[in-house]
């Protein structure tokens, strides 16, 4: 029969310290925690701001570029202010209902102007001419010099 022999030791230690210093850890990993919650929660809210900053920047782009082409047909033209008012509303109104924007469908008013046609005849050949343009895939100043 065998017997077996061990050695046993008893330790006796003052743990108060390791255990504040673990629940100071633990409190400051909560904390940190906390602060990268808040982070992130502020990273979203500047990615969104520049998300809708970029949006409003291209509205505002893409009005400027149609004030600006209607600002060009109404200097080839020459229309009258309900004359102008009547090429604006069209363009608004064709860049609302078929693929082409308002400011395309304005310069296509700018080169029906260049070519001599009267605010009616333009008014009369706008929505004719964007059909066309679709159909064959070209742009509005090829369809326009095409039809005009």
């Amino acid at each position: 029969m065998q017997h077996k022999t061990g050695l046993m030791v008893l330790f006796n230690a003052d743990t108060t310290g390791l255990v504040r210093g673990l629940k100071r850890t633990e409190k400051h990993t909560k904390s940190f925690k906390a602060s990268m919650m808040s982070l992130s929660k502020v990273i979203g809210v500047g990615f969104g701001a520049y998300a809708i900053g970029g949006i409003v920047k291209k509205a505002i782009q893409t009005n400027i570029e149609f004030e600006q082409s209607m600002a060009d047909v109404r200097a080839i033209t020459k229309a009258s202010q309900s004359e102008f008012a009547k090429l604006e509303d069209k363009a608004k109104q064709l860049g609302a209902s078929t693929e082409f924007t308002a400011s395309q469908v304005a310069q296509l008013e700018k080169e029906y102007g260049k070519l001599g046609f009267s605010t009616q005849e333009i008014l009369d050949a706008s929505q004719a001419t964007l059909d066309l343009a679709t159909a064959v895939g070209s742009d509005l100043a090829e369809a326009a010099g095409v039809a005009g």
